[in-house]
């Protein structure tokens, strides 16, 4: 054998153990850091988790507020007085319907877009129920002739849309936890 060959053959013992070593340390330093990653990963995600859950639960409860203050029975018994005149009852009461839904907009954020969609429409149901009533009388009657409407109302339709809304919350708020 010649002395270029022998060289050749010693680079070649050499070079080959120490090819298999790198691709070993390659392959458990890749496998190492693939490792971290996913564990940073899942790490920032439970911290995200930990951060958006109670944000959802404390719009579910706000919403479920929402409805609760707007719901017709509810704004009546808090605005009711006998000297008032109906129209000032009716106007006051979808004032404060309003402004419970403007104050709790920003809710939808945390929400389905289809959960959302239940409020406003539940909303806008209630402020039509509660248009038709004043339709159905003389706005320059008593506030009682209106309560009394409203209750004829509910005898009639005991249906409250905001009591669906709030059934809607409770379910997908039931699927967070």
């Amino acid at each position: 054998m010649s002395s270029s060959t022998s060289i050749l053959l010693e680079i070649v013992k050499i070079s080959i153990p120490a090819l298999i070593v790198f691709a070993t340390a390659y392959y458990l330093i890749k496998k190492q850091i693939e490792n971290a990653y996913q564990l940073k990963s899942l790490e920032v995600k439970q911290s995200a988790m930990n951060t958006t859950v109670p944000l959802k639960m404390q719009a579910y409860e706000r919403l479920a507020m929402l409805c609760e203050r707007s719901e017709i029975p509810s704004l009546l018994s808090r605005f009711y007085k006998k000297d008032l005149k109906a129209k000032e009852l009716l106007y006051t009461m979808l004032a404060a319907a309003k402004q419970e839904y403007d104050h709790n907009i920003t809710q939808q954020v945390y929400v389905s877009d289809n959960l959302w969609k239940i409020i406003q429409v539940a909303r806008n149901q209630n402020i039509a129920i509660l248009e038709s009533i004043g339709e159905s009388i003389d706005l320059d009657a008593s506030a009682e002739i209106f309560r009394e409407a409203i209750a004829q109302h509910f005898k009639e339709h005991p249906q409250d849309p905001l009591v669906t809304a709030r059934s809607a919350i409770r379910k997908e708020a039931s699927i967070l936890l």
